[in-house]
């Protein structure tokens, strides 16, 4: 199994967005399979964040519940938080692309809840790329750049 959890750009106003994760099943295409997990009844009453409302989904792996804490201090910087969840629960965590800050984000620093919840929650934030979970449990963070577009290549010459 495989699972993406996706940065949503906010979106418009009354518009609910995709589902962050999806059960990815590897194909050829490498297209998502289903278009998104079962899921259960919200275990916490949670805020809007830009038009979603967290709810934990049936049959997540036990890595995925385990209950975790990030220190507040690693809100200037995603993939140092990620790389905290990474380690609460004992599975590798790679990056690419900047590095963006969580501050004043309503990802939950310093507030116990299942490493899924919180990988959601950053998912949720301003940031460009993806966050994916293969079947293995190896997170991995893809970033853009803010000002769009990748990196430009330099210009081939003679």
């Amino acid at each position: 199994m495989f699972y993406a959890i996706a940065h949503i750009p906010s979106p418009l106003q009354g518009v609910n967005p995709a589902p962050i994760v999806r059960l990815v099943h590897p194909a050829a295409s490498g297209a998502p399979a289903a278009p998104g997990m079962p899921s259960g009844p919200a275990l916490v009453p949670a805020p809007p964040v830009n038009g979603a409302v967290f709810e934990m989904p049936a049959g997540l792996p036990a890595f995925l519940r385990k209950i975790i804490t990030v220190p507040t201090g690693d809100e200037s910087s995603e993939f140092a938080a990620i790389q905290s969840v990474a380690q609460q629960v004992a599975v590798p965590f790679s990056h690419k692309g900047p590095d963006y800050a969580l501050v004043g984000t309503k990802v939950p620093f310093g507030k116990p809840v299942p490493s899924y919840e919180f990988l959601w929650y950053v998912g949720q934030s301003y940031i460009p790329g993806t966050v994916s979970i293969d079947g293995s449990g190896a997170i991995t963070a893809v970033n853009q750049s803010l000002a769009g577009g990748s990196p430009k290549k330099p210009a081939s010459g003679g």
